[in-house]
């Protein structure tokens, strides 16, 4: 597995003894001028490594990540969520796919939720965060951390996850302008003969095999607005809610490599924080 530059271990870089002082010698003795400013970035930039040494250790000490992943339909989030799993080795869960394994598992949560969809109602959010919470302890997600795709969609479903004891680390939202999420969608077509997706714009498809392309009866304009508005609707109130995690905006109207350095960056962002807060809390304990 290909790790993201960020995440590669740092080596403690320490100055060999009189390094800076030399530095600084050769330095003043080409610019006599302002001997101060070059002492002064001399220590800046020592202090530097010094701090890059400091963020490597603490990564190393972080606890295993706990990442919501949250975008409109056609934010390219599935595409970051896949990169960040592969990256870090979090574990990937999707509510709705958690859903549908124990409704078919035929577990008791399952059984529950089976019942309710059964009767045409939908399933409440407290069962909903019961499930998510309990696939969230298991050992892998424990040991791994664990990246939650799409999921709380509304304030409601927050405040079950919270009361489940669920506290992410990160908040990470795809923002990408309406009018490129509807063009991203009503511009798709499959190949019914082979399942592949092609765009008409952005990954055209060969002429021998553009005749038969058909659209996807949800990949219309009114269709994708209506789904649109639906995210919009609660969004704000996901992100107040869930106040506590680090919340990071990322711009997703940019090529893929952009949007990953950004989420990479708030990634490394997310994890310091959590190596301080543990060793805060470490420290407080030890002080009883």
């Amino acid at each position: 597995m290909v790790q993201p530059v960020w995440l590669e271990e740092e080596r403690p870089v320490e100055p060999p003894k009189g390094l800076q002082e030399l530095l600084l010698k050769f330095a003043t003795a080409a610019t006599k001028e302002q001997p101060a400013d070059l002492e002064e970035f001399g220590a800046r930039y020592f202090g530097g490594l010094m701090e890059r040494r400091r963020a490597a250790e603490a990564r190393k000490r972080a606890p295993p990540l706990r990442v919501v992943i949250s975008g409109a339909p056609a934010s390219g989030k599935g595409t970051q969520a896949a990169r960040i799993v592969s990256g870090l080795g979090l574990v990937h869960i999707s509510a709705g796919d958690l859903l549908r394994a124990e409704v078919a598992a035929g577990s008791e949560l399952g059984q529950q939720a089976q019942a309710h969809m059964e009767a045409g109602g939908l399933v409440p959010d407290e069962l909903v965060a019961a499930l998510v919470g309990a696939r969230l302890a298991e050992a892998d997600c424990v040991q791994h951390g664990w990246l939650l795709d799409g999921y709380p969609r509304t304030a409601a479903q927050c405040t079950a996850l919270k009361e489940a004891g669920i506290h992410p680390d990160l908040l990470l939202s795809i923002e990408v302008p309406d009018a490129v999420l509807v063009a991203r969608v009503a511009g798709r077509r499959l190949d019914p003969d082979t399942g592949h997706i092609y765009h008409l714009t952005f990954k055209p498809p060969p002429p021998e095999v553009a005749d038969r392309l058909v659209q996807r009866s949800d990949d219309n304009e009114y269709t994708i607005r209506a789904r649109i508005q639906t995210y919009k609707a609660h969004v704000s109130a996901v992100k107040e809610a869930l106040g506590a995690a680090r919340l990071a905006e990322v711009d997703g109207d940019r090529p893929e490599g952009a949007v990953w350095a950004d989420v990479s960056a708030a990634l490394a962002a997310a994890q310091l924080g959590a190596a301080r807060a543990a060793d805060a809390v470490a420290a407080a304990g030890a002080s009883r």
